[in-house]
């Protein structure tokens, strides 16, 4: 499927959860009810939008304070791909497996993100690295939800939502 394709499937995705979760918070007229039910959008849709929560957590220029608090919250439980998987993704990306670039690499990722995974790893001359592994999903959806925020940055801006813009 095309990517305009996702993008217009991850818009109605949005619409969705934003109907179930967030309009009726708006209509309880409850500012702390309506922040939780976005929080919960968010975590929802995961990647990009979790990022996105998580950046608008520190802004209490732009948000009411009760939407940063929540934001605050945001958690994403991500579970760690299996060593196959990651060891497939680094011969595709780096054209060698990790036994070939690497002196050492753990099989066992010390973090689990939502855009991927890291492992301690030392370098053929001593140099301890952490290797960030993101496989080729995570980035096409990352690249779908980029896009899908620009689309919908266009009509915020318009309306002056997040007020003038230099």
């Amino acid at each position: 499927m095309p990517d305009i394709f996702r993008t217009i499937a991850r818009l109605f995705h949005l619409t969705f959860l934003l109907a179930r979760y967030q309009l009726p918070a708006l209509f309880r007229s409850n500012p702390q009810k309506s922040a939780r039910a976005l929080r919960i959008v968010f975590e929802r849709l995961d990647l990009a939008f979790v990022k996105l929560g998580q950046a608008l957590a520190l802004r209490f220029d732009l948000l009411p304070a009760d939407y940063c608090q929540e934001f605050l919250q945001i958690t994403n439980n991500v579970v760690a791909r299996e060593h196959e998987a990651i060891s497939q993704t680094i011969i595709e990306d780096l054209g060698r497996s990790s036994d070939e670039i690497f002196a050492t690499f753990e099989r066992v990722p010390f973090a689990v993100t939502s855009s991927g995974q890291l492992h301690r790893a030392t370098s053929r001359n001593g140099v301890l690295l952490a290797v960030k592994i993101q496989n080729e999903d995570t980035q096409k959806r990352y690249a779908i939800d980029i896009r899908l925020m620009h689309w919908l940055a266009i009509p915020l801006d318009w309306a002056r939502f997040f007020g003038e813009i230099g």
